[in-house]
């Protein structure tokens, strides 16, 4: 657009300040005129504009779990069975599958209590989940543990007052190592489901060791009967894909006595005290 069209100004005759029309030279000065936007589509505008500034953000930041960025250690329950799955029934007792879901809200109660610590429950109700959601729960927030907690299947009917702790074994298979053996040698750092845990199986012993140590200090009379007083190996398979120290815990389905079984609300209390203080014990000697 020429500038003649925007800004007409004569020659000045008469008062100085006007033009041949009496008009001011401000007056004469015409500018274009924009039409308002209408709200939708400024609203649209304002979407798009708000969706590629996230975008943009997401794409900046790393992605980690808040409480990693808070530097805190994380530990991971898993409550065993759920939804249809009721575990272990005793008749008279709850059965498995809600015993240990209050035992892990105990734990996360008795571990949150102090800073440094952040606890996730791989279900926070009743429902049914798989091995493969709960390992993967697990993997995705960078466990720095996971503990998953299961009532023992009655022994020929026997009572027992005292717990056991299992690791998994470590896992052989030629063929898949091989495998393994290539890619890495080709630069491709590859961690089969399956062999996730063979790496971490020095920290579940030890993670195991300091639980076990922990609960004979604290409640010598669990384990006054005679057993084995060592972390059990064997083929766990909820284990076996957790890329973290990692242990199964069964607890009596039929206790010795009534107040030391997980129905009673003070022994399940006791029960988290001593679990907690085991993992707070486990990563302070880390």
């Amino acid at each position: 657009m020429r500038t003649e069209s925007l800004l007409k100004i004569t020659r000045p005759s008469g008062h100085p300040g006007q033009n041949r029309s009496g008009q001011t030279a401000k007056e004469s000065l015409k500018l274009p005129v924009f039409k308002e936007i209408p709200w939708p589509l400024r609203f649209r505008g304002m979407t798009l504009a708000l969706i590629i500034s996230i975008i943009c953000l997401l794409t900046i930041l790393p992605f980690s779990a808040p409480a990693q960025q808070q530097g805190r250690r994380i530990v991971v329950l898993d409550p065993g069975h759920g939804g249809k799955d009721n575990g272990v029934q005793i008749k008279g007792l709850l059965p498995e599958k809600e015993l240990v879901f209050k035992l892990a809200k105990e734990v996360k109660l008795a571990l949150q209590s102090q800073p440094g610590i952040a606890v996730f429950l791989t279900r926070k109700n009743d429902i049914g989940i798989s091995i493969l959601e709960r390992t993967t729960f697990a993997n995705r927030r960078s466990a720095d543990v996971f503990i998953s907690l299961h009532l023992a299947g009655p022994r020929s009917g026997e009572a027992s007052g005292r717990p056991y702790f299992y690791i998994n074994r470590f896992v052989k298979d030629p063929e898949l190592s091989r495998i393994v053996e290539q890619k890495v040698q080709a630069g491709i750092n590859v961690l089969p489901w399956d062999l996730a845990q063979n790496r971490m199986l020095s920290e579940s012993r030890g993670l195991g060791r300091q639980l076990l140590k922990t609960w004979q200090r604290m409640d010598p009379e669990a384990f006054s009967e005679k057993g084995n007083l060592e972390v059990v190996r064997a083929p766990v398979a909820i284990l076996s894909g957790v890329r973290s120290a990692a242990i199964l815990i069964e607890f009596p389905a039929i206790p010795k006595k009534k107040s030391s079984g997980l129905e009673n609300d003070a022994y399940c209390r006791k029960a988290a005290g001593i679990l907690a203080k085991g993992i707070r014990n486990y990563f302070s000697g880390r």
